[in-house]
């Protein structure tokens, strides 16, 4: 199953929230420090997602108020709640979740997971990074032992990010330095393979949302052709052009027609907990040996 192949409506306006990832490089032993104070334990955001005028679902977007360890590290835990609602859920019925334990300090993820149901398709996913090693271990839950089972390990770039961390790491980005028409390439991994992404700053812009006016930086990510999207800058997705660089919306042309997701509310995190030691992550039961690195 590819990115955007093969997914529901939903779970692709889902994944609009997520695909903005980025690799940075770094000396191989060693993790890099990056401080933000852009968002913080206890955030929480809420979506609306619209096809044209019809309200088919919406999304929590949230950051635990506690935090976690791994390999003696804080990390935040992260967490994309997605589902349908109302008449479309009787017709195409999705309840997602998303999840990543992310490094306070140098802002990389240390463990993805992922648990979907669509209709009768399920399936649970765990990935762990190792940045020292620049591999991502990728396990599966076995449905009759409820157990993950080691399925491969991949090579990937120095402090690769999965689709929830980028999502967050976008937004510590300095974007005040970027002009209109700018452009720089996002890597990521995913779907087993790492892959890229061209995004353009178009505009900066003040927008109305259920949140109130907010200036707006306006980016349009590069899509290649696939069964929902055509070709090209048929994507467009509103940041705040503030300190907190919220998502505020995202505007895609596809083939069966307009889809919008539009803020609904936010609330921000507890910055003071930025650094505090955590609780150790819980690691699933393991079985089977990993498969050579591709």
């Amino acid at each position: 199953m590819t990115m955007i192949g093969n997914r529901t409506f939903f779970m692709t306006l889902a994944t609009l929230l997520l695909s903005t990832v980025f690799s940075v490089s770094r000396a191989q032993d060693s993790y890099r420090e990056r401080r933000q104070h852009v968002f913080a334990p206890g955030e929480e955001i809420n979506y609306k997602l619209q096809l044209g005028f019809i309200n088919v679902g919406e999304a929590d977007v949230t950051v635990s108020k506690k935090l976690y360890e791994s390999e003696g590290r804080p990390c935040f835990n992260m967490q994309i709640h997605g589902r349908t609602t109302g008449v479309f859920s009787l017709a195409a019925k999705v309840d997602d979740y998303w999840g990543t334990y992310m490094d306070t300090l140098s802002l990389v993820p240390h463990q993805f997971y992922m648990r979907l149901r669509e209709l009768s398709y399920r399936k649970q996913q765990v990935m762990r990074f190792d940045h020292k090693n620049d591999s991502v271990y990728v396990e599966k839950r076995d449905k009759r032992s409820g157990k993950y089972i080691h399925e491969k390990v991949f090579s990937v770039p120095n402090d690769i990010q999965d689709i929830i961390s980028g999502f967050y790491y976008l937004r510590t980005l300095n974007f005040d330095s970027l002009k209109k028409g700018d452009t720089f390439v996002v890597p990521g991994f995913f779907d087993d393979s790492v892959y890229y992404l061209n995004i353009r700053l178009l505009e900066r812009e003040v927008i109305k949302t259920r949140i109130g006016k907010r200036k707006a930086l306006v980016l349009a990510p590069y899509m290649p052709k696939n069964e929902l999207f055509d070709k090209g800058k048929s994507i467009k997705v509103w940041i705040s052009d503030d300190r907190h660089r919220i998502p505020l919306k995202i505007r895609a042309k596809m083939m069966i027609g307009a889809a919008e997701v539009n803020i609904r509310s936010y609330k921000p995190g507890n910055v003071s907990l930025n650094g505090k030691k955590g609780k150790p992550l819980k690691v699933p039961k393991q079985r089977k040996r990993y498969k050579k690195k591709e």
